[in-house]
């Protein structure tokens, strides 16, 4: 927790993951504190993963209502990608400093949601476990879409809101009598 990669941008840490090994640490943090997250590749021939974390939590993943500012959440947002394709199966263990805990966040009754297909999705809730240098760890096993995860609780609503959400092309442009909307 001492040395870690400082995540800022859009960087990412590569490391290769063997198929059917332990947990691998990526020691990856923003500019406020070490956020870890470790992979278990269950299947498949050898792989490079990479993890990226940053602050807040967004409603469309990348964009959209800033949710740490109103949601009970952990104020981080993990990237995961690996070489092998959307669709690896690993086990996703991942790290907080309890200062990140925005808004009420109930660390006993909490989740790893990830965010795919346009929204969060609400996994199976449990209870954060402290670890042995006084951070908070959650695991979610099974993980077959990479992309971006963040730590929820039962009080969060992750929700898109149609303002955030809609993306549409007017044409003509300038309209005069007719305005078409697709």
């Amino acid at each position: 927790e001492n040395n870690y990669v400082m995540i800022d941008g859009d960087g990412d840490l590569k490391m290769d993951v063997t198929s059917g090994g332990t947990f691998m640490t990526f020691p990856v943090g923003t500019t406020q504190r070490y956020s870890p997250a470790m992979i278990k590749y269950n299947s498949g021939a050898a792989s490079s993963f990479m993890v990226n974390v940053k602050k807040d939590v967004y409603a469309v993943g990348t964009y959209g209502d800033n949710l740490s500012l109103t949601e009970s959440i952990v104020d981080r947002t993990w990237r995961v990608s690996s070489s092998a394709g959307a669709t690896s199966n690993i086990d996703m263990k991942v790290m907080w400093n309890g200062a990140d805990e925005v808004n009420g966040f109930d660390r006993t009754n909490a989740r790893i949601s990830g965010f795919s297909n346009n929204q969060w999705d609400m996994s199976t809730m449990g209870s954060a476990s402290t670890a042995s240098n006084g951070m908070y760890e959650m695991t979610r096993t099974g993980v077959t879409n990479m992309g971006l995860f963040a730590i929820t609780d039962n009080n969060s609503v992750l929700l898109v809101s149609e303002n955030t959400a809609l993306l549409a092309g007017v044409y003509p442009n300038p309209a005069e009598e007719v305005l078409n909307i697709s």
